[in-house]
């Protein structure tokens, strides 16, 4: 008896100290490759992911607009987006495609209206959608990942001992990225900018895991000095990897 109670508890330890992605769950513990180390697994997890589906609810506060948006959201990881933006009463009001630094705006009934760098739209009745330097490909499946040429320190949050912040300084901006230590995800990203001061926020909240990927079901980029508000809520996620669906 004491051998199949000593057996149990492994089981039940392994289970308790596994995550959602097949990694085990122990609290990380920084190192100098911790960096190298959280930015692998990130691209390994998104670079699995074929396609990905939402059904999400856009928030917009800003000088040109503020409201609620309903949309479809449709990626192909890292290369193009597409995120169809639905009128109050359910019509369509026109479709992003987004790829690397630009985007285009097609309107209801198909037509070009803009094309160029989401920070300067030209779309009436769109905002411009600022992020600094994140690209908003990966801002939209929460695929935010670190920098490859920039100095790094380790700093654990006294406020609250639940999370590491990774402090990364480059020529023009100092990054911040604070990492859950169990989950190993990043849950906040802060970048100011050297010159302008101006500080761009971005929380990714509610993870939910999807064959075995935890994804954020709430994404908010805010850059308070210039009043911009920005986020997407999903309620549905759908991944397409190695060649079958799945749901969250």
């Amino acid at each position: 008896m004491p051998s199949l109670r000593l057996t149990l508890s492994v089981m039940i330890l392994t289970v308790l100290f596994m995550n959602c992605a097949g990694r085990p769950g122990f609290r990380l513990m920084p190192t100098d490759q911790t960096p190298q180390q959280l930015s692998e697994e990130i691209e390994a997890d998104f670079n699995t992911i074929k396609s990905f589906q939402g059904s999400a609810t856009l928030t917009l506060d800003t000088p040109e607009q503020s409201g609620r948006i309903r949309s479809q959201i449709m990626v192909t990881p890292f290369t193009l987006a597409i995120v169809e933006i639905k009128t109050p009463f359910g019509g369509q009001f026109g479709t992003l495609e987004v790829r690397k630094n630009y985007l285009s705006f097609y309107n209801a009934k198909g037509e070009l209206d803009y094309i160029g760098a989401p920070d300067e739209l030209g779309i009436p009745g769109m905002p411009a959608i600022m992020t600094g330097r994140q690209d908003l490909l990966r801002i939209l499946i929460g695929a935010i990942n670190f920098p490859s040429d920039a100095t790094t320190e380790l700093i654990q949050d006294e406020m609250t001992e639940s999370s590491y912040i990774l402090r990364y300084q480059t020529e023009d901006a100092t990054l911040q990225y604070w990492v859950d230590p169990m989950s190993r995800k990043i849950t906040k990203y802060e970048e100011t900018n050297k010159s302008t001061g101006v500080e761009t926020t971005i929380t990714l909240t509610d993870y939910a895991e999807v064959d075995g990927i935890k994804l954020p079901r709430t994404i908010q980029v805010e850059q308070s000095a210039l009043k911009r508000f920005f986020s997407i809520n999903y309620h549905e996620i759908n991944i397409q990897r190695n060649g079958q669906a799945h749901a969250s």
